[in-house]
């Protein structure tokens, strides 16, 4: 979905893909995304947002990770991003920030959970703001 959104002063093109769908996980079974071509999305900056929730309040934790390649069912590496998404209690929206490497255009992001339980419920989108 695309739409245009007046902040600041501005407006910029919005685009979100649904990287991984509302759902709970456990460690034993990580979510990988489907790969995203953040070549259909030129001169755009990329987040990650994402909403992870810990439903029992306890410290178990899930980590987002965002990984590249140069084709789409090629070999992922570590992307860099900035900011980093862990379970909250109160299942917040975060963000992180996805460096573009114009080498490595193929995005997938995966969940992770900490330990074997599920109680943790993760949703991951990844968002393209136009210039």
């Amino acid at each position: 979905m695309s739409e245009y959104w007046r902040a600041l002063g501005f407006e910029s093109a919005i685009t979100a893909v649904q990287a991984i769908v509302p759902q709970a996980i456990t460690d034993a079974t990580p979510v990988l995304s489907a790969a995203i071509d953040t070549r259909t999305y030129p001169r755009t900056r990329i987040l990650l947002v994402g909403s992870v929730k810990e439903t029992t309040n306890t410290a178990h934790t899930l980590t987002l990770t965002v990984t590249e390649s140069a084709t789409s069912g090629g070999s992922y590496t570590a992307a860099t991003t900035s900011g980093t998404l862990t379970a909250m209690a109160d299942g917040g929206i975060q963000w992180a920030s996805i460096k573009r490497n114009a080498a490595k255009p193929f995005i997938k992001v995966t969940a992770t959970g900490s330990h074997a339980d599920v109680d943790v419920v993760v949703s991951a989108s990844v968002v393209f703001i136009g210039r």
